[in-house]
Formats: C-alpha cells, structure tokens, sequence
C-alpha cells in the first residue's frame, strides 16, 4: 500500500497552496520564490512653465488686449492709470471732421491724431514719433472708427520701439466702441458726438466774409446765430431766421394808431352822434 502511495506522489506531484508551500516527499528545500514586482508609478506630473509674454509677442493683445470686455472702457482706465498711457487717433481727417476725437483733458492728456494711410507705413512711424520723444516708455492705445486698422497699426509701433501698443477693439463707433459704452461708463466730458452740419445761412455767411461768433463745438453743438450790422439775416425769438432788411423795415414803419379817432386828444368817440370840430 505505501509503495502504491508512493508511486502515486512521483507521477502527480502536489501543487503548493497560494497562500504557504510544503516540503513533497522528494524535496528538501523550498524552491526560490520570484519577488513580487509591483508596476512602476507614473512619473510625477511637473507643471508646465508659463514663460511671460511681452505685449506684441501675444497676438492675443491686439485683439483683446485688455481681460475683459468691453474693450474700450478698459482703454480709458489704462489711460486713466497708466501715467505713461497716451491716445493715438489714426482715423482719416475726413472721419474726424464728422465725429472728433474723445476729449483727454479730464485726465490731463492730449490725444495725438496721425492719419494712417496703406502703403506708407514708414512715414506713419516717423510722424507718430515726432509726437512722442520717449517710445521705450510710452504706452499707445490706438483708435479707429472701427478697430479695422489699429492692429496693424498697434503692432507697426511695437516694432518700432514703443513700450506697448494696444488697439482698441471695436474702436470708436464700432460695437462696444468707445461712443457705444460712454453714456454708460464714461464722464459725460469725454462722450463724443456727430458734428451738426453747417445751415445755408451760417455758409452764406462766411462765403460774404461774415463768421459766425463761434464755430461747433467739439460735442457737435453749433451755438446761436448773432445778429450782424451788414449780415444778411437775424435771428428771431422763435428760432426762425428772417431776412435783416425786412426786420429793419418792420422797425422803421409808422405805428397804427389803436383809436379810430386819432385828432382827439382823449383818444376816446365823442359822447354826442355829431362831434364837435377836432382841436387843432
């Protein structure tokens, strides 16, 4: 029987248990175990390096360059700010006839207007630096009637050695622009206006030599007509304009007595039906 037993556990052996291996009949050491190898833990994630931007290398900044819109009331706190700030208007004359450029003087600035023209861009950069004598220390905010040329612009000037070169998204009439946000968000000194365009009398008027006392103003408001001694026109108390000769006339004529009885010194009818022979 034990040889039958024997003979058994050579040809089928038993398997170790999981959990703890015992010596078989034929062993007398245990065989070596593997290590166990855990896998190997992912590399720790470093955080990737934010490298800071100058403001022309961020092509962000010409669009958007300010971190919330509205654009342009971000522009007037720059400029507001920023003691380095300044405006530059590169509209075409014409368009600042129409509609002139937001008053600085609130905030102690002027605004520069250079006129930018396709295909001239090095005159452009010579004439916006006769008006600036520090570049490497002047921050531009650049205006348009509707941004479509301030980022070129913004970025020509970068080049060219200013410190930083905004555009105004949207500009000054385009959406979010700076007339659409200024009853909102601007002092009502820097809100801007269409000029009112000139009347036929006020162009008559210069055309014999005789101005009006002023011009419009930069709000688009055009102050009352004054009466001249050799003009050809006065203006009445309802607004209407008239002729001077005829108000000269209506000046000059005699007065309608209000009596039917002028020769009376009284002024007044006779108490009798017959009256009496008039004083002389």
């Amino acid at each position: 029987m034990a040889l039958l037993i024997n003979h058994l556990l050579l040809l089928h052996p038993p398997k170790p248990s999981p959990i703890s291996q015992t010596l078989n009949p034929h062993q007398t050491t245990f065989p070596p175990q593997k290590p166990h190898l855990l896998p190997n833990p992912p590399p720790p994630t470093s955080p990737i390096p934010l490298i800071p931007l100058s403001p022309a290398k961020s092509s962000h900044l010409f669009l958007c360059p300010f971190p919330s819109p509205p654009i342009a009331i971000d522009a007037f706190r720059k400029l507001r700010d920023v003691r380095e700030a300044q405006l530059l208007d590169i509209r075409k004359k014409k368009s600042v006839r129409f509609m002139a450029s937001p008053n600085l003087r609130i905030l102690g600035k002027d605004v520069v207007h250079v006129e930018f023209s396709e295909g001239d861009e090095d005159g452009f950069v010579k004439e916006v630096l006769k008006n600036y004598g520090d570049p490497q220390n002047t921050v531009i905010c650049v205006l348009d009637n509707f941004g479509g040329d301030s980022l070129k612009v913004a970025e020509l000037l970068f080049k060219n050695g200013f410190k930083e070169a905004y555009a105004i998204e949207g500009g000054l009439r385009g959406n979010d622009g700076w007339q659409a946000i200024q009853e909102k968000y601007l002092p009502p000194s820097m809100h801007v206006y269409p000029r009112k365009r000139k009347s036929s009398t006020s162009a008559q008027l210069e055309m014999n030599g005789n101005k009006p006392d002023a011009e419009s103003n930069e709000n688009g408001q055009a102050p009352a007509l004054s009466a001249s001694a050799n003009g050809s026109s006065v203006s009445t108390e309802n607004g209407y304009i008239e002729p001077i000769e005829a108000a000269l006339e209506a000046k000059s004529a005699p007065k309608r007595p209000s009596s039917p009885y002028p020769k009376y010194h009284d002024l007044k009818p006779p108490s009798s039906p017959t009256p009496s022979k008039p004083q002389s």
